[in-house]
């Protein structure tokens, strides 16, 4: 009787330990700080952060009037790229520019001729506090 008590509760004791480990898997982004969407909004622009894993997507959604008077918005993805986090300091490095607005024409940085590259800045640093992201003095929260 003792040995079957003894069983029964193993059983359990296993039973329990795999439900939790399949009914709650680690996040794959649990260290990842930055990870998830930031946001910045005016009047005429939302410009969102989309990050996962070392990668990110930067959208952008320009408001205007058509000619009709009414209110349209357009949203299309303008960077690609990686970033690194080291204390509350993120990284964000451009790998990828979508040179037309609305379409997608990906060109790699490094293709990029210098000319083109010569007043642009293809890695910047921000500063991540909480739920605030500040990048090149643009006041980011996370969504």
């Amino acid at each position: 009787m003792k040995n079957m008590i003894k069983l029964l509760t193993i059983i359990a004791f296993v039973t329990v330990v795999g439900f939790l480990m399949t009914a709650c898997p680690p996040s794959e982004d649990s260290d990842d700080v930055f990870a998830g969407t930031w946001v910045y909004q005016n009047e005429d622009e939302l410009t969102k952060i989309e990050a996962h894993n070392g990668d990110f997507a930067m959208f952008y959604t320009f408001y205007y009037e058509g000619f009709d008077d009414s209110d349209i918005s357009e949203e299309y993805e303008r960077h690609r790229g990686t970033y690194k986090v080291d204390g509350n300091t993120v990284t964000l490095t451009i790998t990828q520019v979508n040179s037309s607005a609305g379409e997608d024409e990906w060109t790699n940085v490094s293709d990029l001729t210098e000319d083109v590259k010569k007043d642009k800045i293809f890695v910047s640093k921000g500063t991540l506090s909480g739920d605030k992201f500040n990048f090149q003095n643009v006041p980011f929260t996370r969504q």
